[in-house]
Order: structure tokens, then sequence, then C-alpha cells
């Protein structure tokens, strides 16, 4: 029996952010000819047609780490790799999906925290990318830049070896993309933006920041060009969706209320602007349907280059023509394929430029370049070299040539971890975590 327990890192239901919306789609793709459990860290989960949902407490790791070996494929990713005890001696191929590289995305939380403090957490992540890159027996990447990033992570941690090399010269069997698909689901416009704010015309412009305004991510250039904007497109609208995160455990990003504040500043705050919270799937999809222009812009710093954007693949989905900043992979496709407009980092007057001009077209204009780009992104694509895995890859004979030194790393981290802390002067948080452990 060919069985896969998929450890959803966010949680799955009708409000779902892009990571709770890949490993989802991640199920759906897999259960066409695999058993899936989806284990998802939060009540209530949604009903999925071919898929046993199994729910868990995301602070007591217990009745999951009791089933891990219930299956021959486990995936996962993040921090419960970490917390979860029995994984790296269970018998199941471990897959550990390494799509969003948060020892980089990280960076961005510790800006409020004194040096000493951000250098505690980074090792922090630091110890939770080594420790992922010792488990897997497979690992799954979003991009092939992201891939060149992870062999040198797995590199630093010995998985670049003779072993593995003789069964796969270019590492192929080790690590390869498994990028974020599309479905070829279409949802017409219904005007479900002006049955939200009945003050937008019918025939009004949108223009769509179509996720959440995070704090790596350079929404403030909108605002500041919008009056030009409008003077030359008076029925423009411009849309953020994503104001707060769809887990409550995640808090609202610093730069949200710079952006609404720099909305009313301007005078602009629900008349030509508006913010979203969050969106349903299928509610997100009408909103797509009808914008115009879907937008992402970002400075230039290293998530960017790594990064692999979500909204872009949403608006590709629906053919809309796409205004990004260069620097990552996706500002690349919108090139290549001439999907929109590229524009360079914090170039107030060319992003002026490439807005009027894209709202100065059709849409459909821009109709069929989206074809060949949509071909490589559909699911049953990017999903082939981890189906291909469940299917015939084994446990790596790496790891099992050198159990006791690899689980002695492990070790060895934690009391690395402990004499860092200490060091640091960041015994606080530390001792919290046993009290908690412990129930002090």
């Amino acid at each position: 029996m060919n069985r896969i327990l998929i450890i959803s890192i966010d949680s799955i239901g009708t409000m779902m952010s892009g990571a709770g919306l890949r490993y989802l789609s991640l199920a759906q793709e897999l259960s066409k000819s695999i058993d899936v459990t989806l284990a998802v860290p939060n009540d209530n989960p949604p009903k999925i047609d071919g898929i046993s949902v199994f729910s868990f407490n995301p602070d007591h790791l217990k009745d999951l780490n009791d089933i891990l070996n219930d299956f021959e494929n486990v995936l996962v990713s993040g921090i419960f790799a970490l917390r979860l005890k029995g994984i790296e001696k269970t018998k199941a191929k471990i897959i550990v999906d390494l799509y969003d590289p948060i020892i980089l995305e990280n960076l961005f939380y510790e800006n409020k925290h004194s040096i000493k403090k951000k250098i505690f957490n980074h090792f922090r992540s630091i110890q939770l990318t080594n420790h992922l890159a010792k488990i897997g027996d497979f690992f799954i990447c979003g991009s092939e830049r992201q891939r060149d990033f992870w062999l040198g992570v797995l590199a630093a941690n010995g998985r670049i070896n003779p072993v593995n090399f003789e069964l796969s010269s270019d590492f192929r069997n080790l690590i390869d993309v498994v990028g974020f698909g599309l479905t070829e689901t279409k949802f017409e416009s219904d005007h479900f933006l002006r049955k939200l704010y009945p003050q937008i015309e019918v025939d009004a412009k949108i223009v769509l920041w179509g996720g959440g305004v995070w704090d790596w991510l350079n929404p403030i250039p909108l605002i500041k060009i919008w009056k030009n904007i409008l003077a030359e497109e008076p029925k423009a609208k411009l849309v953020f969706l994503g104001i707060e995160h769809p887990n409550p455990s995640v808090p609202k990003h610093k730069i949200v209320d710079e952006l609404i504040s720099e909305a009313k500043l301007i005078g602009e705050f629900e008349k030509s602007i508006f913010f979203i919270n969050w969106l349903s799937l299928d509610d997100r999809k009408k909103l797509l349907s009808e914008s115009k222009v879907g937008v992402t812009l970002h400075k230039n710093h290293i998530e960017t280059h790594f990064s692999i954007r979500t909204r872009v693949i949403d608006y590709i989905w629906a053919r809309i023509p796409i205004l990004i900043s260069e620097g990552d992979i996706t500002s690349e496709w919108v090139k290549k394929y001439n999907l929109g407009e590229v524009v360079p980092f914090d170039d107030e007057n060319q992003l002026e430029k490439a807005m009027i001009k894209l709202l100065s077209f059709d849409k459909n204009d821009f109709y069929h370049n989206f074809d060949e780009i949509r071909t490589l992104l559909f699911w049953d694509q990017q999903i082939k070299p981890l189906k291909n895995f469940c299917k015939d890859g084994k446990k790596t004979l790496d790891k099992q040539y050198n159990q006791s030194f690899f689980y002695g790393n492990i070790s060895r981290n934690n009391i690395n971890y402990l004499l860092t802390a200490i060091k640091l002067g960041q015994t606080g948080d530390l001792i919290n975590k046993i009290r908690k452990r412990f129930k002090i």
C-alpha cells in the first residue's frame, strides 16, 4: 500500500494563506493516485473528497507522533519537523518541503528586537534549517533558483556525499522542484467587489494586490503614485487583499498600518483605495477574474531573490496582466512570456508609466501570452517529482550508514542551543519553554 501523511504548517479552512492552500493542493493532487491523510493544525477542518483529514493541536504533537509509522511517506516542513520527536526514527520516507525559505523570511521578523535577540532567534532558524536538511529522504522546493540555494544547505549538512552521488549524479533523487500549481477552474466576474463596496463603478479598472501585505514587500510606492494614476485613469481602483493573516496566530505586519495611513493621507481611503482582510478561495477567484492588473512590489534583498510569489501564480491563473518589481523568478517569467511589465526596484517614475500603460490595454490583449507558462504550471506537471518519489523512492542510504553520527548531531544541536542561549543572555525564552513543557 502507498500512503502519505501531509502535515500542513498552516490552517486549512474557508480562509487560507498561500501555505495552507499549497498543502491542500498537494493533498488533492496526490489523492488521485495515493492514499492521502492531511494533518491540519486547526479545529473543525473541512471535509475534503478523497482525503482523510486529521486535526492536531500544534502545541501538543503526541497524537501526530503516534501515527507517523502508519504511513509509507510523511511530508513535513517548518517547526513541526523539529518538534516531532519521532520523525527521525520513523519507518516512513521523510519528504521535506523547502518551498518557503524561512531562514531568509524570518530576518524580517527581527527588526524590533535587540541585536542579541536577533542573533539568538536567527540561531534558532539555523537550528531548524539544519534539522530539516538532516532528516529528509527527499526534498522539494519552489524553483530551480531555490534548488541551488538548498543544495548549498544540504552540502553544508553532509547530504551532498558519495552515497547520494552514486544514486543520482545531479542529485535530483535527493531534491527536486515542486512549485505552486494551477487548476483549470474558471470563475466569471459577478461584480463581487462592487457588492462589497457599492461606490465602485461597474466599469471600474481594478488594480489588485492579490495577497498578504508583509514587511518584506514594498506596497507604499503604489500609494505614492496613485493620485497621478487617477489623473490619467479616473476609474482606477486599488485593492489590497490580505491585511491580516487568516491564521490568528500570525501577527499583523508593521507595514499594514503605514499603508493605510498613506491611503488616508492622500484622501483615497475607501474612495479609490480599498483594503480587504481576507477572502475565501472562491471569492478570491471572483476578485481575480474581475481585476484588470495584478501587482506585487518588493525591495532588492535576499528574500526577493529566492522567493516565488504565490499571488503571481494566481495572476497567471486569471490571465491578468502583471506589474511586478524585478529580482525574483516570477518577474523573469513576466519578461520571458510578455505577461505584463517589470519595473526596477524603488523607481516610482517607471512604476507610474508601467501602471498607466497596462491600464490602457484591454486585458484580453494578453490572454494567449499566458498559454505556455500555464501549461508548465498545471499541478499535474508540478507534482511529478513528488508523485514519483512516493511511488518509487526509498529511504536514503547515507542516513542508514551514519545513524549514530546523525542522531548525535541532533543531540549536540540541543546542547549548542543551550550554550548559545546562555552566551547571549537569552535564557528567558528557554526557561519559559521548559516551564511550558513540564507545566511548571
